[in-house]
């Protein structure tokens, strides 16, 4: 019986304790994970608990007797925000009102504030009129939050409303429609002619474009193919590194059929280089999965370097069909 050598016992014990690159994760984050959870139970175990002790009869008498002033003291802080408040109140009663001609539209807060409104009436209007309001008609100052019936009847015979600048504004606004509208009448008759004009024309029959070669201009010219689907031929083309048979497309879902006859396939793909790349640069081709691109990087960390993709075809990952669509591509 032979023993086998040093290096192939380390060979074995390599292979035995070896974890792909997403196991070494989360064998890592369990042990975080365990070790965290040990340092929170050996902190539980061996924490000092507080001692209680009782209060006796004077630290209990000691300690209400500060709690009645702390209510003590709340309370006086009430009462004299309440009487804040009362002086305040009387003091707005007792302002004398000067009475005169305003416009509610363009009265500032002084003015506002001798005809005997409120502050919070004085609030109300300016966020009215900041908000874009205006006051067209004497009226209108009647539905004024918080303003009083009384109080608008005090005030009805001093409102003078300028309805010369209202005019104004207005005609204003009426021009500005106009201008716009008729802007947008002339971007609408523009987008006709250019839509008319510029619209490229449609490929007859016999016509053969190329699949490498063409944009997405080249490529809607082809009846049936619009935006999208220029858009996602050439989107696959990126992925694949270039096609190699004009049936690729087939691969492609919601084309039109006979979609074929107009293409033509020309030049070399971008090589897929399969001894370089990771399993994230081999999973982006559009014939490599995750698993398939796992097997190829753990094939060459234990055999060395592909040499050709018939050694790939003893993994399960891996079927007849799918080497045989993956060989135009794979470079060694």
């Amino acid at each position: 019986m032979e023993w086998p050598t040093r290096y192939q016992v380390k060979r074995w014990i390599k292979d035995f304790f070896y974890f792909p690159r997403s196991d070494r994760k989360v064998l890592l984050v369990m042990c975080m994970a365990f070790t965290g959870m040990a340092f929170y139970l050996l902190w539980q175990l061996f924490r000092p608990v507080p001692q209680i002790y009782p209060l006796t009869i004077e630290q209990r008498a000691q300690l209400d007797t500060f709690l009645a002033h702390i209510d003590q003291a709340k309370q006086i802080r009430q009462d004299s925000f309440q009487s804040l408040r009362s002086v305040i109140r009387f003091q707005e009663d007792r302002q004398e009102v000067d009475l005169f001609l305003f416009d509610p539209n363009t009265a500032d807060s002084l003015q506002l504030a001798r005809l005997g409104f409120r502050t919070w009436q004085i609030k109300n209007l300016l966020k009215y009129r900041s908000k874009g309001g205006r006051f067209r008609k004497p009226e209108d100052l009647a539905r004024l939050y918080g303003l009083s019936p009384e109080s608008y009847e005090r005030l009805k015979p001093y409102i003078r409303i300028d309805t010369k600048e209202f005019a104004l504004s207005e005609s204003r606004k009426k021009m500005n429609v106009n201008s716009f509208a008729n802007k947008d009448s002339m971007t609408d008759t523009f987008r006709v002619v250019r839509d008319s004009s510029i619209r490229p024309s449609k490929f007859s029959e016999g016509v053969i474009v190329d699949l490498n070669q063409a944009d997405t201009g080249l490529l809607k010219r082809i009846p049936g193919i619009g935006t999208s689907y220029a858009r996602m031929i050439i989107n696959y083309r990126e992925r694949l590194g270039g096609y190699v048979r004009v049936e690729q497309l087939l691969e492609l879902e919601q084309l039109p059929d006979r979609i074929t006859r107009w293409f033509c396939v020309s030049g070399s793909p971008q090589p897929l280089l399969i001894n370089k790349l990771s399993v994230a640069q081999l999973k982006r081709h559009p014939y490599l999965n995750f698993y398939q691109a796992r097997v190829i990087v753990e094939h060459r960390r234990k055999y060395g370097p592909l040499r050709s993709l018939d050694e790939l075809s003893l993994y399960a990952e891996f079927s007849p069909a799918d080497l045989d669509r993956l060989r135009p591509y794979v470079q060694f």
